[in-house]
C-alpha cells in the first residue's frame, strides 16, 4: 500500500515512519532483518535515531524503530555488496562513531528547546559552527527533482582551520541536509545533493589535503548510500588535480557520482535535467530563481533543522 499523504503537522512523522524500506529482493530483506536481530536494544535505538524524524518523535513504537533501523541497515548492506558480516561490523562501528562524536547533540546545537541538554556543550558547538561557516559557508537551499535536499558549499575565505570545528560543522550540516530530504520527501528519499562553488577559488585558503581526506573518509564510512551526486562548479585546474589524488581513496561507486561543470552552457546541459530553476541559485543554473544572497546565522538559528533556507513546505518549530 502506498504511503498516505501528510496533510497536518501531527501527521508528518507518522507518514515518514510508515514508508517502508524498499529492498532489491527477498534475500536483501532477510539479510537486513538478520542484522537487526543481531543488534542490541541500544544499538537498534541508535540505528533508528539516524532518522531525524524518529530522533525527535515521542512516538517510538517497536514497529517504527525497526522500520527506521532497517533503512540504515539496507544502506550499509548495499555499501558492503550484500556481505552480512562486513555490514554488521560497519554498522556497529558507525554507531560507536555517532556516540563518540555526539552526533545527536550536534543536531540540537541550535534547537530552540535544548533545556534537557548540556547547554555549555550546545554553546560550544554553536561557536564552532558559526566560526567555521564564517570561513566557508555551507547551507541547504532547495531540492532537486527527486526531492533531495541541495547542500551548497562555498569557497573558503580563510586559511585557518580548527580540525574539531571543521569536523563538527560538516557533521551538523550534513545531518541537516539528510533531515531536509527526509521531511520534504515524507521519508521516500534518503540521499542529498552537494554542490561546491569554486568561483574565485584561492589556493592559499585550501585546507590541508590530509584533513580533506579524513573528512571524506568519515562520511564514506558512516553515511553510505546517502550522496545522490556531488557537483564541482567552475573548478580550477588545482581543484581537478586535488580531486585526481583524493579519488584514489574513495569508493569507485562514489567517484561515479561526481560531476564537473564550467560555463553557462555546461551548467544548463548537466544541471537542468536534475534541478528546476525555481530550486536553484544562479551560479548553479543560469536563470536560477533563488536569491544568491543569504544570512548564514539566520539559517542556523531560525530555520528548523529539517528545513532548507527557503523553508518551503516546512513548519516553524
Amino acid at each position: 500500500m502506498p504511503p498516505k499523504e501528510c496533510n497536518a503537522i501531527e501527521d508528518e512523522t507518522t507518514c515518514i515512519f510508515d514508508v517502508p524500506p524498499v529492498f532489491k529482493d527477498k534475500n536483501e530483506q532477510e539479510t537486513c532483518e538478520k542484522i537487526i536481530d543481531a543488534l542490541t536494544d541500544e544499538e537498534l535505538e541508535e540505528a533508528a535515531n539516524t532518522s531525524y524524524a524518529y530522533f525527535m518523535s515521542n512516538d517510538k513504537s517497536n514497529d517504527y524503530r525497526n522500520n527506521m533501523a532497517l533503512k540504515m541497515t539496507r544502506r550499509f548492506l548495499r555499501a558492503e555488496k550484500g556481505n552480512y558480516e562486513k555490514a554488521l561490523k560497519r554498522i556497529q562501528c558507525s554507531l560507536i562513531f555517532r556516540k563518540e562524536s555526539n552526533v545527536n547533540q550536534l543536531r540540537l546545537a541550535f534547537h530552540s528547546d535544548n533545556s534537557s541538554e548540556d547547554n555549555s556543550t550546545c554553546e560550544s558547538y554553536q561557536k564552532q559552527i558559526i566560526s567555521e561557516t564564517s570561513k566557508q559557508p555551507m547551507i541547504i537551499r532547495g531540492y532537486d527533482k527527486e526531492n533531495r535536499a541541495i547542500l551548497l558549499k562555498y569557497r573558503r575565505s580563510d586559511p585557518s582551520v580548527d580540525k574539531e570545528s571543521m569536523k563538527n560543522t560538516h557533521l551538523h550540516i550534513f545531518e541537516r541536509a539528510i533531515a531536509c530530504t527526509e521531511q520534504a520527501s515524507n521519508g521516500k528519499q534518503e540521499k542529498i545533493v552537494m554542490i561546491l562553488n569554486y568561483d574565485d577559488f584561492s589556493r592559499a585558503n585550501t585546507p590541508p589535503m590530509s584533513l580533506a581526506k579524513e573528512l571524506i573518509s568519515i562520511f564514506e564510512r558512516n553515511y553510505p548510500e546517502q550522496l545522490a551526486y556531488l557537483v564541482f562548479v567552475e573548478p580550477p585546474f588545482l581543484a581537478r588535480t586535488i580531486w585526481s589524488i583524493i579519488k584514489k581513496f574513495i569508493d569507485p561507486d562514489t567517484v561515479q557520482k561526481i560531476k564537473f561543470v564550467s560555463g553557462d552552457d555546461q551548467k544548463l546541459q548537466v544541471m537542468s535535467p536534475l534541478i528546476d530553476k525555481e530550486q536553484a541559485v544562479p551560479w548553479v543554473i543560469p536563470g536560477g530563481e533563488l536569491s544568491p544572497s543569504f544570512d548564514m546565522e539566520k539559517f542556523l538559528y531560525q530555520k528548523p533543522f529539517h528545513c532548507d533556507y527557503e523553508k518551503a513546505g516546512c513548519h516553524e518549530n
